[in-house]
């Protein structure tokens, strides 16, 4: 979590999958700009050579800002989305 002005942002960030560090690509986001979501919400589904996952959020809030694209290849720790706390 970190504070931007006076916003509490969480930030939404792809986790360690297993051993080494994979290619991931992100293959659907499930939530937009100005989304209300609550925990345990899927926020992306991801892929990896040897797995397909959809990640849930930890927090609920406002989505604020998403990092990356359908179809775009990360690495761990790439953040996702950042999340307004209300």
């Amino acid at each position: 979590m970190f504070i931007r002005g006076e916003l509490k942002m969480y930030e939404f960030i792809i986790p360690k999958m297993g051993q080494g560090d994979p290619d991931i690509e992100i293959m659907e986001m499930k939530v937009g700009v100005g989304d209300l979501v609550e925990i345990n919400q899927p926020i992306v589904t991801i892929e990896s050579e040897k797995i397909t996952v959809t990640l849930e959020s930890e927090k609920s809030g406002l989505v604020h800002e998403i990092l990356v694209q359908e179809g775009e290849t990360v690495k761990t720790g790439t953040v996702v989305c950042r999340i307004e706390e209300i």
